[in-house]
């Protein structure tokens, strides 16, 4: 029945983040990417990820492309970023980010030295998001790739960046 595959379905997602979320709480030194792109997961789900990033030392590159995180996952994931010091490529495209949400997430942008690379194309932010952004990159050193299309972003948020 179409129930039960659905909940086997819900519960195989479930064991895949639970198996990378205690691979990442005991600092797994072979786990080097988070591939969960177009896995539909939601803030809630993420947080507790981002959370156990904190203290991790050999994530490099997290891919999150198509998924549900929006702002709230975004607060969390900015605490990551602020203590963690290896994860250098991000990949957020096709999320739910709003200017809230980069709000947090560029105070982290902001002190982190080592991001390389940030996709945040296909999000909801827009003017105000790309201002916080600005600002961050002002004082962000390593940052060498920046992905921001699709996106709501106007003249006055161009303006902003260049």
């Amino acid at each position: 029945s179409n129930a039960n595959s659905f909940i086997e379905k819900k519960k195989s997602k479930n064991k895949e983040l639970n198996t990378l979320l205690t691979r990442i709480q005991v600092d797994d030194p072979n786990l080097r990417v988070v591939n969960l792109e177009q896995k539909n997961i939601s803030d809630a789900l993420i947080i507790p990820l981002f959370d156990a990033l904190v203290s991790n030392t050999h994530v490099e590159e997290l891919i999150l492309k198509e998924n549900r995180i929006g702002d709230e996952g975004c607060v969390a994931l900015a605490s990551a970023i602020l203590d963690n010091s290896t994860i250098n490529k991000i990949d957020l495209s096709g999320n739910n980010i709003k200017d809230d949400g980069m709000k947090d997430l560029c105070k982290a942008i902001a002190y982190n030295q080592c991001l390389v690379e940030i996709n945040l194309s296909a999000n909801k932010f827009g003017d105000a998001g790309v201002k916080e952004l600005a600002a961050s990159l002002v004082e962000n050193e390593s940052i060498e790739v920046l992905t921001l299309n699709g996106n709501l972003i106007g003249d006055n948020g161009a303006n902003d960046l260049f």
